[in-house]
């Protein structure tokens, strides 16, 4: 998939508190193409991972 298609998963995976599969899905498109804007949703799931 394209660094679109796995940040759409992830948000869609974050809508529904997902939190293992939008890890992943935020982890495949950090290795695409790595943004402050994954870097951010991937420490928002974290700390919600936390809770």
């Amino acid at each position: 998939m394209e660094y679109e298609s796995w940040l759409a998963k992830a948000r869609r995976e974050i809508t529904v508190k997902n939190w293992q599969a939008a890890q992943s899905a935020l982890t495949a498109a950090r290795s695409i193409r790595s943004t402050e804007e994954v870097d951010k949703l991937l420490g928002d799931v974290s700390e919600a991972m936390k809770e």
